[in-house]
């Protein structure tokens, strides 16, 4: 019975996990520079694995994200998705929030789709990525695409939307004309709103709109600093109602 404390075998598979594990070389190589056959390269590799010379471990550094996306799209019955900290480097959440949506938004849009967005500073954003990744040589713009505003877009104040500039970068990478909505976000007064909505070109932008193949917007904050709340729609009793129970 061969002993299985072969020291030669035990020394020539460290040599050989070394050069192939460590320093990269190929099967051939190694071969080569040991002057051994590739099946022997093989088989000592293989030994090393089995006799836990190496040991493998496969680290997956979105598994949180991904365990977490899980229990929380069983929980509320609808795809959710996390996204992982430092994604694709980015270790702004922003820029790893919205260059993930950038990369999950160029996998959906085909031809002819329609895309309806919102505006603020996630948007922006997410129109920024949308540029950056457009660069790529292996970018092509898909033809007929829409690309329309899903809110008003003109504010009271002095507050930046990033209204104009986002649906601009959005429309510039799909190859697309602007849409705009160049209405207030909130109108005072019911009838005037009607009104604008009766007219023709309005109410072609507004069913465009509600047509839209893909909605994108993002889920706004209600702390003080929140945009809606710097755009001098609502009053102080309205904003803290909304701080209180929103």
């Amino acid at each position: 019975m061969k002993d299985k404390f072969d020291i030669k075998r035990i020394s020539q598979s460290v040599e050989v996990a070394k050069l192939y594990y460590v320093d990269d070389l190929d099967q051939k190589e190694i071969a080569k520079k040991l002057d051994l056959s590739r099946p022997t390269v093989s088989r000592l590799l293989q030994y090393a694995r089995e006799n836990q010379i190496v040991n493998i471990a496969i680290h997956n550094p979105y598994a949180k994200a991904i365990e977490l996306s899980e229990k929380l799209s069983e929980k509320y019955q609808t795809d959710i998705v996390v996204v992982p900290d430092s994604y694709d480097g980015f270790e702004d959440p922003l820029e790893a929030v919205t260059a993930y949506a950038a990369n999950y938004l160029f996998s959906l849009v085909e031809e002819n789709t329609t895309i309806g967005i919102g505006w603020g500073k996630t948007i922006n954003e997410l129109s920024k990525q949308l540029v950056t990744l457009s660069k790529e040589e292996s970018y092509q713009a898909p033809t007929g695409v829409n690309v329309v505003q899903l809110k008003g877009s003109v504010s009271l104040s002095h507050a930046e939307t990033y209204a104009y500039q986002a649906i601009n970068n959005f429309s510039s990478v799909m190859n697309a004309r602007p849409q705009y909505l160049p209405l207030p976000t909130i109108f005072d007064e019911v009838e005037t709103k009607e009104i604008v909505e009766s007219d023709r070109f309005m109410s072609r932008i507004l069913k465009l709109g509600r047509e839209a193949d893909i909605a994108v917007f993002s889920a706004g904050t209600v702390r003080k600093n929140a945009l809606l709340f710097q755009l001098d729609y609502l009053t102080d009793s309205e904003k803290e109602s909304l701080r209180k129970h929103a």
